[in-house]
């Protein structure tokens, strides 16, 4: 029965649809067979089958957690998974399904991590720097930094970056065809290809974001502490702005933060920070707005203090919660 549960377990991961919980437990099993040949008799496989479900079982998701990128480097965890289930998973396959998958280059391993939901995440570099993952965020980076820059991928979603100062070896994040650049510093960027919109607002040193088209580069802007830039990736057009710390930092600090935010970006920040879908009764209209700031609260906690903003009404049923948003004055 084990085995069979495994096998799901296994498939799960590999789609890409297991739970962090199993995420995690899979990628620790990984690392500790790196160095091992997977020759195992069917007692051994039932031995492992039971440790990784019972790691499944026990483990316990924090609001926030440290942790390491799960590392996707081709065939071989995949080999590994087909011998220790001994199920026919042929090369083919496999290579017919990282094929689809979005790196940078086919023959290159790299660390993909791609948030969930209601999920962030807390990364270390290999250089030391720290970056604090958003839910529903995809990011990945080289198994190895090469000795003049140090390149990630920001793909989608939100990140707070603190990069080890490093003269000879700059920092660069790709998001599409915006690269931001530094040495070392604090900011945060937000990159959403669906609604169109790229951001950066800087903590502390300097930042330079540059539009790359056609092999042209474009400087954008050099941003200083408490400076930002938004952009419309479908016009092109960008602004320059002031931001203030609070605003830059609070998801990082486990904090929900609205600011003139309608129904709408209640609703996106909602699903996000507790992994729910929202459903809004009527069109966001922009003419209710709200203000408030939250740390650790719950979801009911939070719609009862917005009711005290502007009144409306919802109901909830599992992860699927209901907005009845009436029209404000």
């Amino acid at each position: 029965m084990e085995i069979r549960q495994l096998e799901k377990l296994f498939t799960k991961y590999i789609s890409g649809n297991a739970s962090p919980i199993e995420r995690s437990a899979v990628d620790r099993w990984f690392e500790q067979t790196e160095k091992t040949e997977v020759v195992l008799t069917p007692a051994e496989r039932n031995r492992i089958a039971g440790e990784l479900l019972q790691r499944t079982r026990l483990a316990t998701v924090l609001p926030f957690r440290e942790t390491k990128a799960v590392s996707y480097t081709m065939i071989r965890p995949f080999l590994r998974i087909a011998a220790v289930l001994a199920i026919g998973i042929s090369v083919v396959f496999i290579y017919r399904y990282f094929s689809s998958a979005p790196v940078a280059e086919q023959t290159s391993a790299y660390h993909i991590y791609q948030t969930r939901k209601g999920e962030r995440v807390l990364l270390t570099m290999p250089d030391s720097s720290k970056i604090w993952l958003n839910s529903a965020t995809r990011f990945r980076y080289p198994a190895a930094f090469n000795a003049k820059t140090r390149e990630v991928f920001l793909d989608s979603g939100e990140a707070f970056f603190e990069v080890r100062h490093k003269a000879q070896q700059p920092f660069i994040v790709h998001s599409g065809n915006l690269d931001t650049r530094v040495l070392g510093t604090s900011f945060n960027i937000s990159n959403d290809p669906d609604g169109h919109q790229f951001a950066v607002s800087v903590n502390t040193g300097r930042v330079s974001v540059m539009r790359i088209d056609r092999k042209q580069r474009q400087v954008l802007a050099l941003l200083s502490p408490d400076q930002g830039l938004v952009l419309n990736t479908l016009t092109g057009k960008y602004k320059t702005r002031a931001t203030g710390m609070l605003m830059q930092n609070a998801w990082k600090d486990n904090m929900l933060l609205f600011k003139d935010a309608g129904f709408g970006e209640i609703k996106r920040k909602l699903e996000n920070w507790y992994g729910l879908t929202v459903i809004l009764q009527r069109p966001a209209g922009g003419n209710c707005l709200f203000t408030a700031r939250f740390k650790n609260k719950s979801i009911s906690e939070v719609l009862r203090s917005l009711q005290q903003i502007n009144d409306f009404k919802y109901r909830m049923k599992g992860k699927t919660l209901w907005i009845d948003n009436p029209p404000c004055n």
